[in-house]
């Protein structure tokens, strides 16, 4: 079946688990999702449903599903960069496969958005290695 409807995606906040960014805000009836990084930044993409192919054999294993359903794309400059994953049939959680390789978002309350966002990155203990520079 490669019918996909796009209502089985839920709006509100998802967590990214192995993505560049922490969290990611979905708004259907905009089309667009809007990135939160760890740093306070966002950026805004463009969200699309449909069939994009063949999905890559470890999302097809995880998921069920054979072909790609989502699509992210934004620009970096001149550069349009796009990501593909598959839509959960519980319309919870995105599984993609991007420049960090197999990655996920999970659907959260605001509560849960809100105290991620809380959270950030603790500048003692950073999620990556800085150089310390005075």
């Amino acid at each position: 079946d490669m019918q996909v409807k796009s209502s089985t995606l839920i709006d509100g906040n998802y967590r990214g688990v192995n993505t560049w960014y922490s969290s990611l805000v979905v708004d259907l009836e905009g089309g667009k999702a809007v990135t939160k990084e760890s740093s306070g930044a966002s950026r805004e993409m463009k969200l699309e449903f449909g069939n994009f192919g063949e999905a890559d054999a470890e999302i097809v294993k995880t998921t069920g599903q054979k072909c790609y359903n989502i699509k992210f794309s934004m620009n970096f400059g001149e550069m349009e960069f796009a990501e593909l994953g598959v839509v959960r049939e519980d319309g919870l959680h995105i599984t993609m496969k991007g420049m960090v390789g197999i990655s996920m978002l999970e659907w959260m309350t605001e509560e849960e958005a809100a105290a991620l966002e809380a959270y950030g990155e603790p500048i003692e203990a950073p999620l990556c290695p800085y150089k310390i520079q005075p």
